[in-house]
């Protein structure tokens, strides 16, 4: 019924392309031969199940949706089925609204897909990321079953939501081998999410069946020839419009209905307008009193237009709202759909200038009546999907924050983040959390803290660790200061969440968190809360002076959790364990522990990655490469479920080390100029202290480190880059530089921390002590000597230096013992010709024959 729809999103089939108002329409045939016969090459290749990604791009008014909407009746013309999905030029829409609409239009083989994308009847997962690659493998089967060769057309892509630019980006790499063509419009400009459309764009490039169409402006003679078609033959008024248009096709139309209208088609008349705004506003100001006011008012909707939105809004018959719409339909402002009784500006541009027009407080004014107008429509939308109105009455609450509609934009959004999550868009779950609080303000210290904890938890799926813990910080504050703290254990509690690496940067311990924590450990809690705390606390312990202790809370932690039999909370407590005993003499436990994780029935695909880097690690330090091999295979796979920034981030500073092994230094490099783009949007710490370590490995085995020297030390001296010290000590002396080693030390000191660092430190400083003489060797060698039959590693990757009995051949060297300098040498050599570490073997024999000269 026609009181069910809404605004711009309605979660119905996509309405077939309105037809583009003449003269611009005719505009599309001229100067575009190339790119028809691109889209005709393209078609043809679907039907033989070959498809892939078209991206149309091209300025504002280019012609590129009437480009589309040319290929789509060229698809069906020969047998290829067409589905459109359009994306909302605004923050009003639901996640995943182009592709909703596209599998809607797909009718039965679409529909349990969108079912799935709307989130319909989704229960919280218990591995977010799988549950994605499940929702995105849906798409993918929904799209190419049966074989049908299908089109998509996504118009107005630079609009779209974080969340379908995801799905774009997994479909992208499919397609290729299926006959399903996307082709999907783009401006240039930045659009709603510019930085995640900037990198979904150059991802796309990359991937095999993707290509660009790039529409430019038409020329001088291009202008000429489309005057001709209206019977305009003056070269001069071309001229004119050339210039004052830069060849825009949309700009051109509307200029020259403009001039028609005012009787000036000649190059005499003065005043030509010099922008498309001016010349949208003239032409809508000849438009009757009434009908341009009501424009104003649909402007605020978005491009689209309900009918029964204006109805509601203006307190108008339909039938009136109808009859004041059309003189703007007939000038071509306005553009009516091809079935029902709504409409659609006729370019995203008319819409922009009349809601431009409109003050600040009359668009507050009038969005409040929206989504007050929205509020009165029944909520049982076509396609059943109710909860599409969430966002759009968040979007406009939150747009009249300040004349009454802040207390429903704080509603509306929250409803609307926990509905994104539900869809597994966790980006738009953020957006709308930060919308909650932003029309919330001060004013209700408890409601916002819980809306803190939420935007926290989210941050942390995305992998935005800095924002999250901000986001918990400042709700645990405001949960003190309230005395809530029921919300102070959620709060503190998503600190200890799954994680390869410890949240605070490196030699972080926040007293204020410590003392919370032990507060609540202090008071009541349940055996899983008791448990979830009690590893968070021995995480936010690890690098202090109470490492141990921390330690031994996991450790009780552990008890608790096995004795529940939550496997989500026993998989939480071991990840912590594996973190708060990362010491040299824990090897083995944490070894134990990893295995236990990946024994733990049903395990989600993001712990068991987190399970498996973990385990490399140990497998790595005990040489055993082949199992470590198997589990890097394992991981991969799981990857492209998971899609996660921060675990692809972990997963190849793993394999780097494995690289290093092997002496294979430019792919090492490739990965370590790489790795910010893999971190992507994680803030998790240690990129700044990953690449260097990486990148001096490198060096040092080509004998290149003069080149980046003054690149290590500057990074050393970084806060929390401890770990990088000794590297740029040992990188000074390499380049045969002992007055800057020395300085270095002077500054720096010779510590060797009680941590993940710990073992491969000493392991440089040992390289370092056989140059320079400090830090004493026979300390370093009883540290080390234990641990002789492991290979060295940094951490849990990023670079790995042969045996650990090569760095101890050179401490007993530094002592004077030059038979157990030799047995240690003689034993590096076995391991690294045993494990064909060809680099290394080379290194080991070096210091063999040294020593036995």
């Amino acid at each position: 019924p026609r009181e069910a729809a809404l605004t711009a999103p309605a979660p119905q089939p996509a309405p077939e392309p309105p037809p583009a108002a003449s003269p611009a329409s005719s505009s599309a045939f001229i100067a575009r031969e190339q790119e028809l016969a691109r889209l005709g090459e393209r078609l043809g290749g679907v039907r033989r199940g070959r498809g892939g990604v078209l991206l149309v791009t091209g300025e504002a008014g280019i012609g590129k949706t009437r480009l589309a909407q040319l290929a789509a009746e060229e698809a069906e013309a020969r047998g290829v089925a067409v589905v459109w999905g359009r994306c909302v030029e605004a923050e009003a829409a639901p996640p995943f609204w182009p592709w909703l609409q596209a599998l809607r239009e797909l009718g039965e083989r679409g529909r349990a897909a969108a079912r799935l994308l709307a989130g319909e009847g989704a229960d919280a997962p218990a591995d977010p990321e799988a549950a994605l690659f499940e929702l995105y493998e849906g798409v993918l089967a929904a799209l190419a079953r049966s074989g049908t060769p299908t089109l998509v057309v996504l118009d107005d892509l630079h609009a779209a939501d974080a969340a379908s630019l995801r799905l774009l980006g997994f479909l992208a790499a499919e397609l290729h081998r299926r006959p399903v063509l996307v082709l999907a419009t783009v401006r240039p400009e930045p659009g709603r999410e510019p930085e995640r459309l900037r990198d979904a764009l150059a991802a796309l490039t990359r991937e095999p069946g993707a290509e660009r169409l790039t529409l430019r402006p038409f020329t001088a003679e291009d202008v000429a020839a489309f005057l001709r078609r209206h019977d305009l033959t003056d070269p001069a008024l071309a001229g004119l419009l050339y210039r004052r248009t830069g060849g825009n096709p949309f700009y051109l139309g509307e200029l020259l209905r403009l001039l028609g209208s005012e009787h000036r088609l000649d190059a005499a008349s003065l005043g030509v307008p010099e922008g498309v705004m001016e010349v949208i506003g003239r032409r809508v100001a000849r438009l009757p009193g009434p009908t341009t006011e009501l424009l104003r008012r649909a402007a605020v909707l978005g491009r689209d237009v309900s009918l029964d939105v204006l109805e509601a809004l203006t307190r108008t018959p339909a039938e009136e709202v109808m009859s004041l719409l059309e003189p703007a339909v007939a000038v071509g402002i306005l553009a009516e759909a091809p079935d029902g009784f709504d409409y659609r500006f006729s370019h995203a541009l008319v819409r922009d200038a009349l809601y431009a027009g409109l003050g600040r407080l009359d668009k507050a004014r009038l969005h409040l009546h929206v989504a007050e107008a929205l509020e009165s429509l029944p909520s049982a939308l076509p396609g059943g999907d109710g909860t599409a109105r969430l966002p759009v009455l968040a979007h406009h609450f939150a747009m009249a924050a300040r004349v009454g509609g802040a207390d429903k934009a704080v509603g509306y959004a929250a409803r609307a983040a926990r509905q994104a999550t539900a869809q597994r868009a966790y980006d738009e779950a953020v957006e709308l959390w930060e919308k909650a609080l932003l029309a919330l303000g001060r004013r209700d210290p408890a409601r916002r803290c819980r809306l803190l904890i939420e935007l926290g938890r989210s941050l942390r799926v995305v992998g935005d660790v800095a924002r999250a813990r901000a986001a918990l910080e400042e709700a645990i504050a405001l949960a003190e200061d309230t005395g809530d703290r029921e919300a102070l254990v959620e709060a503190v509690a998503v600190f200890g969440t799954l994680s390869v690496w410890n949240w605070r940067s490196y030699g972080v311990v926040d007293d204020h968190t410590v003392a919370l924590l032990e507060k609540l450990l202090a008071g009541p809690l349940d055996d899983a809360r008791r448990a979830a705390l009690l590893g968070t606390l021995g995480i936010e312990l690890n690098y202090g002076p109470r490492r141990a202790e921390g330690e031994a809370m996991v450790v009780e932690a552990l008890g608790i959790a096995r004795r529940t039999g939550d496997s989500a909370l026993l998989l939480q407590v071991l990840n912590n364990y594996m973190i708060a005993s990362w010491v040299p003499e824990r090897e083995d436990e944490r070894r134990r522990a990893a295995e236990e994780m990946l024994a733990v029935p049903g395990l989600p695909a993001t712990a068991e990655i987190v399970a498996r880097v973990h385990r490399m690690a140990c497998l790595f330090r005990a040489g055993e490469l082949a199992e470590w091999d198997r589990d890097l295979a394992r991981a991969e796979h799981l990857l492209q479920e998971v899609r996660s920034a921060e675990l692809t981030a972990m997963v190849r500073i793993a394999q780097a080390a494995r690289l290093t092994l092997e002496g294979r230094w430019d792919e090492v490099e490739r990965i370590a100029g790489e790795l910010g783009e893999v971190f992507g949007d994680s803030s998790m710490w240690g990129l700044g202290n990953v690449r260097p370590t990486m990148l001096y490995t490198c060096r040092r085995g080509q004998g290149r480190v003069a080149e980046i020297l003054d690149e290590i030390v500057t990074a050393a001296a970084q806060p929390h880059n401890d770990p990088l010290r000794p590297i740029a000590v040992l990188a000074a002396l390499d380049v045969g530089d002992r007055e800057l080693a020395a300085s270095l030390v002077a500054r720096w000191g010779t510590g060797i921390p009680d941590d993940w660092s710990g073992e491969f430190v000493a392991v440089v400083w040992s390289y370092v002590t056989a140059q320079l003489g400090v830090p004493d060797p026979s300390g370093l060698y009883e540290r080390l000597a234990p641990y002789g039959d492991r290979l060295a590693l940094h951490g849990s990757g990023t670079a790995g230096w042969g045996s650990i009995h090569q760095a101890l051949a050179l401490l007993a060297e530094a002592t004077g013992d030059r038979e157990r300098a030799l047995d240690h040498a003689r034993r590096a050599h076995e391991t690294h010709v045993r494990l064909g570490l060809d680099y290394w073997a080379g290194q080991s024999a070096r210091l063999l024959d040294r020593l036995r000269a």
